[in-house]
C-alpha cells in the first residue's frame, strides 16, 4: 500500500512540475520586446505601407487638377497675405518675416495633421486589421508616410519664398533635426492611435487643446515681440521647441541648446510610454477599432 502511495506522490510530483515549466515557457514576452518586434516588422513593410498611402492620396484627391496641390496653394495663399498684413501691422521687416512665417506654417500644418490623422490611426484601419494580419505599426507607418508626401507638395510652395529673399539653408543641421522631430512624431503617433482608439473623446479634446496651442506659439509671431515673463511662453513650450528642430536650420539659423534639451526628454518620454503602452494593451486593439 505504501509502494503505491509512494508511486503516487511522485507521479504527481512529477505532473506538477511539468505544469510549472510549461507555465514559465508560455510565460508572457516581456512588454517592450513585443513592442520592439512589432515596429520592426512594420517597418520592413515599408514597400506596402508606402503603396497603401500613395493609394490613400489619390483616392482623396480623386478627379481633382491640382490633387494635393491644392493643399499647397491654400496655404501658399494664406502665408501670403498673413506675411503682407502682419509686416505692416507689427512694423516688422518682410525679408525676415515671411520666410519665419513660411517655414512655420507648413511645420506646423504637417504637425497639426499628423496628430489628428495618427489618433484615428487604427481606427481607419479598423477592417483591415478585423481581416488582415499585418503588425499594428503598419497603419501608424502609413499615415506618417502619407503626410509626409503631403508635406514634400507643401515644400515646394517654400521654394520661391526662399530664393526671393536668399535664404541659405543649413543643410546638415536641417537633417539631424528633421531625423529628430519625425522621431518624436512617430512615436507620438503611436500613443495616439492607442488614446484614439480607446476613447474617441479624445479627438475633439486635442483638435480644441491644439487650436490654442497654435496661437501661444511663435508661428504667426516672433520670439522677439515678447519681453519679460511673457517669455515663458516659448521657454516652456515644447512645440516651440520642436519647430526649431526643422525651422532654424531652414532659416540658415542653430538650433538652440534648450530646444535640443528639451526635445531629446520629450522623445524619451514618448519613447517609454509609447513603448509600454504598446505592449501591454496592441493585443486589444482589435477589440476596440
Amino acid at each position: 500500500m505504501s509502494f503505491f502511495l509512494k508511486k503516487n506522490l511522485i507521479s504527481n510530483t512529477l505532473c506538477n512540475m511539468e505544469n510549472i515549466l510549461d507555465t514559465l515557457k508560455e510565460k508572457k514576452p516581456f512588454v517592450f520586446s513585443e513592442s520592439f518586434t512589432d515596429l520592426k516588422e512594420g517597418l520592413l513593410s515599408f514597400r506596402v505601407f508606402g503603396r497603401f498611402a500613395w493609394q490613400d492620396i489619390k483616392l482623396r484627391y480623386k478627379r481633382s487638377t491640382l490633387g494635393p496641390f491644392w493643399i499647397t496653394l491654400s496655404t501658399m495663399i494664406m502665408i501670403y497675405c498673413m506675411g503682407v498684413i502682419y509686416a505692416n501691422l507689427l512694423n516688422i521687416d518682410l525679408t525676415t518675416f515671411f520666410p519665419y512665417l513660411a517655414s512655420g506654417m507648413v511645420i506646423w500644418q504637417f504637425f497639426l495633421t499628423l496628430t489628428l490623422e495618427g489618433l484615428d490611426c487604427f481606427v481607419e484601419g479598423g477592417p483591415m486589421i478585423k481581416q488582415v494580419s499585418l503588425p499594428f505599426s503598419f497603419y501608424v507607418y502609413r499615415v506618417v508616410y502619407r503626410n509626409l508626401l503631403v508635406l514634400a507638395h507643401q515644400v515646394v510652395g517654400l521654394i520661391p519664398i526662399f530664393f526671393y529673399f536668399n535664404v541659405s539653408v543649413n543643410a546638415p543641421l536641417f537633417l539631424i533635426g528633421t531625423f529628430l522631430f519625425m522621431l518624436i512624431l512617430v512615436f507620438s503617433t503611436l500613443l495616439l492611435a492607442l488614446l484614439g482608439s480607446r476613447y474617441r473623446d479624445v479627438k475633439p479634446i486635442i483638435s480644441s487643446f491644439l487650436g490654442v496651442v497654435f496661437f501661444v506659439t511663435p508661428i504667426i509671431w516672433m520670439p522677439g515681440m515678447l519681453s519679460g515673463r511673457k517669455l515663458l511662453l516659448i521657454k516652456y513650450n515644447p512645440i516651440h521647441h520642436m519647430i526649431n528642430l526643422v525651422r532654424n536650420p531652414l532659416l540658415g539659423q542653430e538650433i538652440p541648446l534648450s530646444s535640443w534639451v528639451c526635445c531629446l526628454l520629450i522623445l524619451m518620454v514618448l519613447v517609454t510610454f509609447s513603448l509600454y503602452l504598446f505592449g501591454k494593451y496592441r493585443r486589444r486593439i482589435a477589440f476596440w477599432v
